[in-house]
């Protein structure tokens, strides 16, 4: 396994692994940051647009109404490699009090959000999906994930799909209240998702979170807080070997 310093898309630093590689972090301009929390990013297939949760901005769909409203933004890679200024991403994807985009399809027609809805309408913790259509895009449709309920009962959770859109990561706790964080899986087989199952290598006594798998669908990156690190939290590589 590798083990790496620290990563994130909005901070600049340098991350070292035990290879001696030295990756270089560059800070997004002020296009994409501002003075409010930027935080959840994810950059489509195409690498074209950048999707990310601005916190408490005053056009969050429910700015002033809730205490720390997270709504998702969005900006565009333009031609001379900068993003745009980024811009309120809107209903559908914008409808509750805390919203962030997962996944979106290859041919962008298809997006994954977080949280359950039912008729356009919040109905629980889950997952749904919108569908880009002649008029727009579709009310958000839940996603059943067998158990998923029964099984997430902490109060942090932090969700990311593979690049083909098959295999759903999902990092919460078992247990009431701030639980360990542990990182499940789910498979998209035969027109259903399977019940989330527990990854091999997850402590049950440290936080493992923040997962995020490669288009070969072998190499997961992930977050954890285990002793042996230089931080509070470390960025992990680990790779399936079957």
């Amino acid at each position: 396994m590798m083990k790496v310093c620290a990563i994130s898309l909005f901070v600049s630093i340098s991350i070292y692994s035990q290879n001696n590689i030295t990756y270089e972090i560059v800070k997004l301009s002020r296009n994409v940051n501002s003075e409010y929390y930027e935080m959840s990013p994810y950059i489509t297939p195409d690498g074209k647009k950048l999707f990310f949760v601005r916190e408490d901005h005053p056009e969050n769909t429910f700015y002033g109404k809730v205490k720390n409203s997270q709504d998702v933004w969005y900006s565009t890679m333009q031609e001379n490699g900068e993003w745009s200024v980024a811009k309120h991403l809107g209903y559908p994807f914008n409808t509750g009090y805390c919203n962030n985009i997962i996944a979106q399809t290859s041919d962008g027609n298809m997006r994954y959000i977080k949280d359950y809805y039912e008729s356009g309408e919040y109905a629980g913790n889950g997952f749904s999906y919108c569908v880009l259509k002649k008029d727009g895009w579709s009310d958000p449709k839940g996603i059943k994930i067998p158990k998923y309920d029964d099984m997430c009962r902490g109060n942090l959770v932090t969700n990311t799909m593979s690049f083909s859109n098959n295999i759903l990561l999902m990092s919460f706790s078992e247990k009431e209240g701030r639980g360990p964080l542990d990182i499940y899986v789910s498979f998209y087989q035969k027109g259903k998702w399977t019940v989330p199952k527990k990854l091999p290598f997850c402590t049950d006594r440290y936080d493992e979170s923040s997962a995020f798998l490669s288009a070969d669908n072998v190499t997961l990156y992930y977050s954890s807080d285990m002793p042996g690190g230089y931080g509070s939290n470390d960025i992990y590589m680990i790779r399936r070997l079957d």
